[in-house]
């Protein structure tokens, strides 16, 4: 993986031990991070920012992080690092089984997964979930840019029958903010109210 992508976890707040793989497994395996991230589109609407007003809390720097940067469940649109195998398309996985049962039918379509990875059994690696849409972001462990692989998504609403290609996973990192541009958007959006 490339040093960059590593460098991009540590500024989101992951620690990122070293893995002495090559494996995309080893990697993500190798990162801890358990705070929300928030995309940069996150900045139009300034989700939660009301509750915490309403808390009368003092809206300094510790404060505002300590607040959306702790717990993942509060619904402030954020995103989570998942690291799980993803294993849709693979008989006899609890998530075949599940999203067999429940949402997968006829309408599967992984051409935009095949135009980058090509043929082959398809196995993949969650990386993210949101609390929006779309809400599943994968990689293929099958991608040939082992270095930087190509990040994917879909809904569980329209699971495989709508897949985007988010891009590159480095591009992808670029779209959360940093606690220090998310504290500027903060208060700059106060200073609006």
């Amino acid at each position: 993986m490339k040093k960059e992508i590593k460098i991009a976890f540590e500024e989101l707040g992951a620690v990122v031990k070293n893995s002495k793989s090559d494996s995309m497994v080893e990697f993500f395996n190798a990162i801890e991070l358990t705070i929300p991230l928030y995309q940069k589109y996150w900045e139009d609407n300034v989700f939660g920012l009301d509750t915490f007003l309403e808390k009368k809390i003092e809206p300094t720097y510790e404060n505002i992080i300590s607040y959306f940067f702790s717990d993942t469940t509060l619904p402030h649109g954020h995103m989570i690092f998942i690291n799980k195998l993803f294993r849709p398309t693979t008989p006899h996985s609890a998530e075949y089984d599940e999203w067999h049962s429940e949402f997968i039918n006829e309408d599967i379509d992984l051409t935009v997964v095949r135009e980058v990875v090509g043929d082959g059994n398809l196995k993949f690696l969650q990386v993210f979930e949101s609390y929006g849409f779309p809400d599943y972001f994968f990689i293929c462990l099958n991608d040939p840019n082992l270095e930087n692989p190509t990040l994917f998504s879909t809904d569980h609403e329209t699971f495989f029958s709508e897949i985007e290609n988010e891009g590159d996973l480095e591009s992808f990192l670029e779209t959360f903010f940093r606690k220090d541009e998310f504290y500027r958007v903060v208060m700059k959006y106060m200073e609006v109210l």
